[in-house]
């Protein structure tokens, strides 16, 4: 594989070991930020939702508070300590099949947003 001139291959610039503001992922932490910079004045409490690209421990330990939530899909099974999860079940639309989705809930229901 031919690599361009002047770029770095993660394993060779030591991808593990850089701080989180050199990493590509950090532009999520930037969105979340800006989001609840933007709408703290509009909103009395929000969930941030973003895919799993979004799902980096820095940001769940930078981001919620009081007034925001994180709702990210995950990038690889979790087992909770405390088992909390329930399923929901979506029916089918149109041409579509019925879908079902396991939920784990976290730090929202601790945080007092999702009463």
């Amino acid at each position: 594989m031919e690599q361009a001139v002047g770029v770095q291959f993660k394993v060779e610039r030591d991808y593990q070991s850089l701080p989180i503001e050199e990493k590509e992922s950090y532009k999520w932490i930037e969105v979340s930020r800006n989001t609840k910079s933007a709408l703290k004045d509009v909103v009395k409490g929000m969930v941030i939702i973003q895919d799993r690209e979004g799902d980096i421990y820095e940001q769940f330990a930078l981001i919620p508070d009081s007034d925001a939530d994180l709702l990210i899909r995950a990038r690889s099974n979790r087992t909770l300590a405390d088992k909390t999860s329930f399923s929901i079940v979506f029916p089918g639309i149109l041409q579509r099949d019925s879908m079902s989705c396991l939920l784990r809930l976290r730090e929202s229901v601790k945080s007092g947003l999702l009463k």
